[in-house]
């Protein structure tokens, strides 16, 4: 009988979890076949190892670190030093975070129970999400047949392209699945959104300005009514209904707080830049942004 003997690690009676166990076959699944005992952690079980790993306390100069890293992994004779790197540009990249406003409560969002932010339609859209990846509306868990993108002029191009992409995906879920992209119609890029209008079967593009979204009793489905501000939306005249299973309002992104940080102590202006830019020039030459899109 062979027993694995762990290496010797002192034990401290205030770490506050305990030490994850590598899971393993049971021993009546392994006797007859070749297959590899260890299974690992799980993916929640390495989080939480990695949380306690040697953090319980400050650096007391014990060298029980030692015990667990390689050779060579910790120099404890390591200082802190500042580096005077000497470049032709730079670029500041903003990550994977991803902050956003919630939209306007004019539109009844927090009411309507068909009614999800562009961010909650993509993780009805996720396979890990809360649907199993299936696309069905919250209400009575139907899959919708027919589905409204609302950008508005404050979430910018950006918005517009996660609606996009969102809308994409949607179709791919549900075969037949109509879909009407709102956007504001003095954006440029939605100008050349509409040039494309049609090659999408079932993705329809409409430059205009949603007045307001109302609940349809029994249904609960939803009515937009629209137009364009040639048609004088403000009082009201030349406006279109039209009814959707469901409505999907697009946030506005933001930049991450450590980039705007960063950009003070820089002192640039990122004031105007796009978020989804893959490459844009800031107020100081030579430096520039990169979005994630």
């Amino acid at each position: 009988m062979v027993v694995e003997k762990k290496r010797y690690i002192l034990e401290f009676q205030d770490i506050p979890k305990e030490r994850q166990s590598v899971r393993e076959i049971p021993v009546e699944e392994r006797i007859d076949n070749f297959n590899q005992v260890d299974l690992g952690f799980t993916e929640d079980a390495a989080v939480e190892e990695a949380g306690r790993c040697l953090s319980c306390r400050r650096c007391l100069g014990c060298g029980l670190c030692l015990a667990e890293c390689d050779k060579d992994a910790i120099d404890f004779e390591q200082a802190d030093e500042m580096l005077d790197l000497s470049v032709d540009s730079v670029i500041l990249t903003q990550g994977v975070e991803r902050v956003y406003t919630l939209p306007s409560e004019d539109f009844g969002y927090g009411r309507h129970e068909n009614m999800v932010t562009d961010i909650e339609f993509e993780r009805i859209l996720s396979d890990k999400g809360p649907y199993g990846g299936l696309l069905i509306r919250p209400f009575d868990g139907e899959i919708p047949t027919k589905i409204g993108f609302v950008c508005t002029e404050e979430g910018g191009v950006d918005a517009l392209k996660f609606a996009i992409h969102e809308a994409m995906m949607a179709k791919k879920k549900v075969d037949g699945l109509e879909i009407a992209l709102f956007c504001p119609d003095e954006d440029e890029y939605a100008k050349g959104l509409e040039r494309t209008d049609g090659k999408v079967p079932g993705i329809t593009v409409k430059r205009g300005v949603v007045k307001a979204i109302r609940e349809v009793q029994g249904s609960k489905n939803l009515c937009l009514e629209w137009g364009s501000k040639g048609d004088l939306v403000e009082e009201e005249f030349g406006l279109v209904e039209e009814e959707f299973d469901m409505v999907v309002l697009s946030t506005k992104p933001q930049l991450p707080k450590h980039i705007v940080e960063f950009a003070k102590e820089l002192d640039i202006d990122i004031s105007e830049l796009e978020i989804g830019a893959l490459l844009k020039e800031t107020s100081k030459k030579d430096v520039f942004f990169a979005g994630t899109i």
